[in-house]
Formats: structure tokens, C-alpha cells, sequence
């Protein structure tokens, strides 16, 4: 039924608006998608044009109870906000151990923001509890987004970096991290080639197939 009800706002929401003028658009997008742009902590106060230019990459998921959404050690994912639902976070410390719970989030939270950041791969893997509503960014729009905001990429920074003590990540892993985060700030914020660094993670060695926890 929510996923019927979903599927049926979604299709009004498109066909209201093909029939809008480019200016209403515009503020039909801002005040439908400000309010979840601007609860990502490092994206809090961002301006009308940051919140249309990542309405535009944004693409509503849907997922059942029990789904995977994250794999750890994944590279290319998106970065997640949970708009309804309730999903448990887990992570694998050390290859041939089994996952450990890290953090549950219901109808609120985020994951992924490293991602935000620079190309790297995913620190923890995420599971659906009950049916889950969630908007996905594409995180390389985000990153070219972000280029030209500077201000919010360094608050992006700073969070991503807090995110790595607080997982414990490896001293080799910080590193990498630290020599990422550094690489853009040698760009002016119109550079838009295109160019990502890549960054090797070893946080973890193994792709894990699924969050085994009891939940």
C-alpha cells in the first residue's frame, strides 16, 4: 500500500511539473526538497540554488523489510538520507570476523557522507528493519556539485573526517582520507573537469554479502 501511494505521488509530482514555468519550477522543487537537503548536518543552511541543483540528482528508493541497501567495501555508491522506515548499520573490522551492530537510524539519518567528499569506498553495510524510504544522491553529482560551494565542501570534510575516528578506521585509512581531502582544496571552485582521485581503503578487505545481525 505505501509503495502504491508513493508510485502514485511520484507520477503527480512529475506531471505537475511539465505543466510549471521554469521559475515555479523552481520554488515547487525548493519547497519540496529543502527540508531533507538542509538535515544533513554539513548541508544545514545551504542556499535555494545548492537544494535544486541536488533535487536534480536525486532519486527516491524504496526497500522492503530485511533488504541489503549498503554493502561494505563497495565503491560508486550513493549517498543515502532515510526519509521513513528504520535500518541498522553494521560493520566488519577485521576480515573472517563477523559484522558488528554500529548504529540504528529510524525515519532520520544518513550514510555514504564520506562519499561526499571523494571517491572511496563504503566504511559499513545497511539493512532494511521494516519497509524503507530513502532518497539516493548520485555521490559523484554531489562531489561536482559541491566543487562549487566551498564553504560546504569544508564542512563535508570536516564530518567525513570525525566519521573515520569514529569508526575506528585504520591508521593507513586516515592517511588516505587526509591526502583525498586535501587534493581538491588545490582547485578553485570553477574547476569542473571531472578529474577524482582515486583512494585505495583498507578499512576493510572483503565484500560482505549482507548485515548478519539479529534485529
Amino acid at each position: 500500500m505505501a509503495t502504491r501511494r508513493y508510485l502514485s505521488s511520484k507520477h503527480n509530482e512529475e506531471h505537475i511539473l511539465t505543466l510549471l514555468s521554469p521559475s515555479l519550477r523552481q520554488q515547487f522543487i525548493i519547497h519540496n526538497y529543502s527540508g531533507m537537503v538542509r538535515s544533513v548536518p554539513p548541508l544545514a543552511g545551504a542556499p535555494n540554488s545548492f537544494v535544486v541543483e541536488m533535487a536534480s540528482i536525486a532519486e527516491m528508493k524504496l526497500y522492503a523489510p530485511s533488504e541489503a541497501i549498503t554493502f561494505q567495501s563497495t565503491k560508486g555508491d550513493p549517498f543515502y538520507s532515510l526519509r521513513h522506515g528504520e535500518v541498522i548499520l553494521c560493520r566488519n573490522y577485521c576480515p573472517g570476523l563477523p559484522m558488528q551492530f554500529f548504529d540504528r537510524m529510524r525515519n532520520y539519518g544518513f550514510w555514504n557522507e564520506r562519499l561526499l567528499a571523494y571517491d572511496s569506498f563504503t566504511d559499513c553495510s545497511v539493512k532494511a528493519i521494516d519497509f524503507v524510504e530513502a532518497l539516493a544522491f548520485d555521490s559523484a553529482g554531489v562531489r561536482a556539485i559541491l566543487k562549487r560551494y566551498p564553504q560546504g565542501l569544508l564542512r563535508v570534510k570536516q564530518i567525513v573526517l570525525r566519521r573515520l575516528w569514529k569508526f575506528a578506521a585504520s591508521k593507513e585509512s586516515i592517511r588516505h582520507a587526509i591526502h583525498a581531502l586535501r587534493e581538491p582544496a588545490a582547485q578553485t571552485p570553477a574547476n569542473s573537469d571531472g578529474s577524482r582521485s582515486t583512494v585505495k581503503d583498507t578499512t576493510s578487505a572483503e565484500h560482505d554479502s549482507e548485515c548478519d545481525i539479529d534485529v
